[in-house]
């Protein structure tokens, strides 16, 4: 079994809320904004709800059904404008909508009849064509395959490299995968024994050596996060196996060196192995009233009117009976 399964430690929406984006953080600490009409969403690895936290630092529970109970990885296509999960457990793929629509189960992941294990990177890139990072149990070994956001078909498979071109084959070395929309340039967020972030070439499948480093890197995991429009990582970095603490909220980008954490939410209602997925915020998501071509002003103006009139007359009404 996969440390990641062994994380018991929780993450209270509330908590979430108070402290995102908190103003007390260290002063050296480099704080993060989303884009105004994206939000970053927490989805809770054990299925029990999608909490939202727009770009001016509100945050809520989203009215959405998850509809799978071991989500480690996930991704938002902004395409489509739909979030879809992959359950770690039954690896299938699956559709949020967060607009509180029925749960969409798309099936089962495969390539070609290969054993496969721990779906802990999901990404979608700005043409809408997806990729996966997975553990190919038959090779021992971690590949990033392309897969069909229809039925959860993986094509393509590449072997992820270390540094020295070996093989990753450590179920516990690779957590998270992201690709950046401002340059499609991919990288990995890796786990026990390396804590770094590190860069991905889809082509060779070699990886970088360390370009950043977590702030709190004793024993720890990042999880499975998303660029933002603007080309920010955001990830969840929890502590494996002490069942003491929660997590950080972290963020990324191309230059730092170390990752900055933006939240310490501590315990309650979010399992801090979820994915946190970058997408448009639910505001942005509602559809607009349809456009009469008249404006609320308007239609107040000529309510206003027709009561007006109705009165005028019924009062003109009264005095031709009074005088009569």
């Amino acid at each position: 079994m996969s440390k990641k399964s062994l994380v018991a430690s929780t993450i209270t929406a509330a908590i979430v809320a108070a402290s995102f984006f908190s103003s007390s953080l260290p002063a050296l600490a480099t704080t993060y904004s989303l884009p105004s009409d994206e939000s970053l969403y927490i989805i809770d690895q054990a299925g029990r709800g999608v909490f939202e936290t727009k770009g001016d630092g509100t945050s809520s529970k989203v009215d959405a059904e998850v509809g799978f109970t071991d989500i480690q990885s996930g991704a938002y296509d902004f395409t489509n404008k739909k979030m879809y999960v992959v359950d770690n457990t039954t690896l299938h793929l699956g559709v949020i909508d967060l607009l509180g629509g029925p749960f969409v189960d798309l099936g089962e992941i495969d390539a070609n009849g290969a054993t496969l294990f721990a779906a802990y990177g999901l990404d979608v890139k700005a043409d809408g064509s997806a990729r996966l990072m997975i553990y190919n149990d038959d090779d021992d070994v971690w590949k990033i395959y392309d897969i069909s956001l229809t039925d959860g078909a993986l094509t393509s498979g590449v072997t992820v490299n270390d540094e020295s071109g070996n093989p990753f084959t450590s179920r516990e070395a690779l957590y998270g995968y992201a690709i950046d929309p401002t340059t499609d340039s991919e990288y990995i967020v890796t786990g026990y024994g390396y804590e770094t972030i590190i860069g991905y070439d889809p082509v060779t499948g070699d990886t970088t050596a360390s370009l950043a480093t977590f702030p709190n890197p004793n024993d720890v995991f990042g999880w499975d996060g998303t660029f933002d429009s603007n080309g920010v990582l955001w990830f969840m970095v929890a502590d494996c196996c002490s069942f003491e603490g929660g997590g950080d909220v972290e963020a990324w980008k191309v230059g730092d060196s170390v990752a900055y954490i933006q939240s310490s939410p501590t315990a309650g209602e979010i399992t801090p192995s979820g994915p946190l997925v970058v997408g448009f915020s639910t505001a942005s998501l509602k559809p607009e009233l349809p456009n009469t071509g008249t404006s609320l002003a308007e239609i107040g103006g000529l309510t206003a009117l027709a009561i007006g009139g109705a009165f005028i007359g019924a009062t003109l009404l009264y005095l031709r009976r009074r005088v009569a």
